[in-house]
């Protein structure tokens, strides 16, 4: 992103640290992106921030649970361009 743009992302560091003082233990963050440097930052920040990370991006469409499954209009015109989609689980 443009510099000065990272305060807007819903995965910043101090996004995440808000995420994790209003989740109850076991409290869970999905996200999807076609972006693989964003799922890194997002990835990363959430591992910084104690959360447990799991990468669901090859899990099979049946496995997921539904926050996850429900896709967006632009999520499937890159699925139908065949851009692949990042997911992850943050669970506190």
């Amino acid at each position: 992103p443009p510099k000065g743009y990272e305060g807007r992302r819903l995965t910043n560091p101090a996004r995440i640290e808000s995420y994790r003082k209003i989740l109850k233990k076991g409290g869970t963050v999905y996200q999807k992106t076609d972006d693989a440097d964003f799922f890194e930052y997002s990835r990363q920040n959430f591992l910084d921030a104690g959360f447990n990370v799991t990468d669901l991006s090859d899990s099979p469409e049946e496995d997921l649970p539904l926050p996850i499954k429900i896709k967006s209009e632009y999520e499937n015109k890159f699925i139908d361009k065949g851009i692949s989609i990042k997911k992850l689980k943050a669970e506190k």
